[in-house]
């Protein structure tokens, strides 16, 4: 897979909105993340599965004032696996964003990594996150769902964490060691 084409679809995604008019906020870059309050992972079609087709797919995502996705995009695609990855996303509840106490419609670049098995699939996100050729927005968002799905796989997350926190990003190492003093915390 072609990880320029993930930073260059993330690129696209944030310009596409730009020109639309109005600008919708975008997550990672205007605000943070969105947590997830709902999350269910997409069902692996039996096809792709017998297969073990295992990859990632991202779609933008716009997140309605009341949290619900309001639009699903792909924007890199494993077409074996993109319609699941739609329709899972379009269960999946986020906590509203709000801007001066009011709730906003944010823009969500989501990667899914598919992975055949929960360990794995947490992986996956890590492997996104760690991912340079990626943009900023969706390691972010990476970083997010890794610590947001999967909270109790600590020794991943911490080991991701800490290898990030050295990135050459400064945004991604920023996000990174504040994420690995919160985890440290939280594991105290």
């Amino acid at each position: 897979m072609n990880y320029r084409v993930v930073a260059l679809a993330a690129v696209v995604a944030c310009a596409a909105i730009s020109a639309a008019g109005e600008q919708p906020l975008v997550a990672a870059r205007d605000v943070p993340v969105p947590r997830l309050v709902q999350f269910k992972a997409p069902r692996y079609p039996s096809l792709a599965e017998r297969a073990r087709i295992q990859g990632d797919v991202a779609v933008q995502v716009t997140v309605g004032e009341d949290g619900r996705p309001a639009d699903v995009r792909v924007s890199m695609s494993i077409p074996i696996l993109d319609e699941e990855v739609v329709k899972a996303v379009k269960g999946w509840r986020y906590e509203p964003t709000l801007v001066d106490g009011l709730p906003e419609a944010v823009v969500v670049l989501e990667p899914v990594p598919f992975r055949i098995g929960e360990t794995d699939m947490a992986r996956g996100y890590a492997e996104m996150a760690r991912r340079p050729a990626c943009s900023t927005i969706l390691r972010l968002t990476a970083i997010a769902r890794l610590r947001q799905v999967f909270p109790k796989k600590h020794k991943l997350i911490g080991k991701t964490l800490e290898a990030l926190a050295t990135d050459s990003d400064a945004v991604v190492a920023k996000n990174a060691a504040d994420g690995l003093a919160s985890l440290r915390a939280e594991v105290r």
